[in-house]
C-alpha cells in the first residue's frame, strides 16, 4: 500500500476550510496557499524556517503537532493536558526538537498522535492517513 506525505500547506489550508476561515476569492497566478499560510503566520501558528515556509516540505509528526498546538492556543482550547504528559517512555523521545515538546506532550497527552511501539517517532514524515487520523481525533477530542 502507497502512503503519500502529507505537505505543510495542505495541512494550513485544511485548517482555514475546516474553521472556516478561507477566502473565496483567489487571483490569478495567486498560490491557493497563499492566503492561509499568511492568515497562520499572523496568527503566530506557523513560522517556517528561516525566510521561508517550505510549502512542499513533507510535514513531520512533530511539525504537525506543533501547528495544531499553535492553533489550539490560538482558539482558546485546554492544552493543559500537556503539562502532565510524560513523553519518555518513548526511546525516540530525545529526538523531539526543542520547540515542538510541549507540542508533542499535549499532542500524546490528548490522545491525538500515538506511537509506534516504543517509538513516537517525531521526525518520520505524516503520512495521509497519519495526518487524516490526527486531524479525526483533533476533531473529536480538543475542545
Amino acid at each position: 500500500m502507497l502512503f503519500f506525505a502529507f505537505c505543510r500547506e495542505i495541512l494550513i489550508v485544511n485548517i482555514e476550510l475546516f474553521f472556516g476561515y478561507l477566502c473565496r476569492k483567489i487571483a490569478q497566478n495567486y498560490l491557493y496557499y497563499e492566503q492561509a499560510v499568511a492568515w497562520a503566520a499572523e496568527k503566530g501558528i506557523v513560522n517556517g524556517y528561516g525566510d521561508t515556509f517550505g510549502p512542499n516540505d513533507n510535514i513531520t509528526r512533530e511539525q504537525f503537532a506543533t501547528i495544531l498546538f499553535r492553533y489550539a492556543q490560538y482558539k482558546g482550547y485546554d492544552v493543559s493536558v500537556g503539562e502532565e504528559t510524560n513523553i519518555l517512555s518513548y526511546a525516540d523521545a530525545f529526538s523531539v526538537s526543542e520547540y515542538a515538546i510541549p507540542a508533542m506532550q499535549w499532542a500524546c497527552g490528548a490522545g491525538l498522535i500515538n506511537g509506534n511501539g516504543d517509538q513516537l517517532m517525531p521526525i518520520g514524515v505524516a503520512n495521509r492517513a497519519q495526518a487524516a487520523a490526527i486531524l479525526h481525533r483533533f476533531c473529536e477530542n480538543v475542545k
